[in-house]
Formats: C-alpha cells, structure tokens, sequence
C-alpha cells in the first residue's frame, strides 16, 4: 500500500499552464502543480517546458481517482498520461568503493587470495611471488580480465593476477602493509578476491588442461594443468 500523493503527467502541450491544470483538474484537492522547464543554454537563454507536470494531491485515495480519471484524456488537442509518481531512489553503494570485485551485490570474499587488477602485460609469476615473498605466496594465475572498461578512462593493456598467500595475517592487514609499496615501479590495487571470480578462474584453468589433454596426444600432461600456470581468461 502507497501513501504517494503526486501525480506524474506526460505529453502535455507545451504552452499548458499550471492555472490551466489547476482547471484541468477541477473538483479533485490538489495542493500544488508544477511544471518543470529546462533551460535553453546555446543561441538562447529561453526556459522551455518538458511536456511534463507533478501534481501533489491531499491523500493517496484522492492522487489514484485523479490519475485514473485523466489517464488518456486530451487537454490542448494532446492525450495525456497520467499515474502516480515513482521516486527514483538510487542504487546504494559503498561511498569510496572502487573495489574491482564488486558489482553492487553484496560479495563473499577470499580469506586467502588476493586479485590484483590493472597489472602490466608481461608481469611473470616470479615477479609477484618477489613482491609477496614474505607472505609465502602459494598460487598465483595471471589472466586477461575483459571487464567493462569506462568509455573516457582506459587504462590500456593489462592483465590480472589471483595470488592466494599462506600467512597468519588477514588480507586486510597485509593490504594496509603493501598499500605504499611499489610492484615495477607503481602502486598496486589490491583486494580479496571474490570467491565467485576464483571459481571462474578455476573452472577456465581445468577446462584448458582437459583441452591440452584432448589434443596433445602422448605428450599431453597427465595432471591438470596448476593454477600458477600464466593464462589468458576471458571472463
């Protein structure tokens, strides 16, 4: 049940006045109308309607009567739709999040592995196993990560790793200790991994080997092919 009192209006003559609304809507308690206009910036500073108008009624009962009673009735030679207004209400996210991982959705997250994105193309399993040495790094996969990139900021060619530590430490706090340590001369982001993109990783990995396998005749390996393995996945 809504207790929305405003009236949504669309495809009203431009030339429609709120005075001419307020007749409109004769013998219904409206409280208040309001046309919206946008203002014209280039060759004129003209204020110009949208074709649209807010009504705000006394109560709900009073809003609904009114928007089924004028809903596809002609004012000024125009149909006019009408129904009770929806308040845009925007997606909540967490202020300062910029964790790569995420996708809006509440994620469960890695106790052991990290993903690192925007790396270097050609950064080698040994680099990172340098860079984490002291947090006796176990797995490491460096893949191609097709994430959507922003149309005005590209950061060119990378790749991404997974790389799962076996430390007493959390990755909360390792992260605080590497975030002013520099891998090939730059900062890394850092993050848990999602246990959803390992698990893509994983299953890209075996499906690979099983592939090898299939091809590669007597000289195919004979174990799936380790996750510290260099590929390329394409998620």
């Amino acid at each position: 049940m809504t207790d929305q009192t405003v009236v949504y209006m669309k495809n009203i003559n431009y030339n429609t006045t709120e005075e001419e609304l307020g007749a409109f809507f004769e013998g219904f308690k409206v409280k208040k109308i309001i046309i919206p206009t946008h203002t014209v910036v280039f060759g004129s500073n003209k204020r110009r309607p949208l074709g649209i108008a807010y009504v705000d009624f006394e109560d709900n009962d009073e809003a609904q009567k009114a928007a089924k009673s004028i809903n596809g009735a002609k004012l000024k030679n125009r149909v006019v739709h009408a129904k009770l207004h929806v308040p845009f209400v925007p997606k909540t996210k967490n202020p300062g999040n910029d964790d790569p991982n995420s996708s809006g959705e509440k994620t469960k997250l890695s106790n052991d592995t990290f993903y690192i994105p925007y790396l270097d193309v050609g950064t080698t399993d040994e680099q990172l196993r340098e860079f984490f040495k002291v947090y006796d790094p176990e797995q490491i996969c460096i893949f191609t990560d097709k994430r959507k990139r922003h149309r005005f900021f590209n950061r060119g060619q990378s790749c991404s790793a997974l790389v799962t530590v076996k430390s007493p430490k959390s990755l909360e706090e390792i992260k605080v200790e590497l975030k002013d340590e520099k891998f090939n001369q730059k900062k890394l982001s850092i993050w848990p991994a999602s246990n959803a993109k390992i698990e893509r990783v994983v299953k890209y990995v075996q499906a690979l080997s099983v592939e090898e396998q299939k091809n590669g005749g007597e000289d195919a390996p004979t174990e799936p092919i380790e996750i510290s393995q260099t590929d390329k996945i394409g998620f």
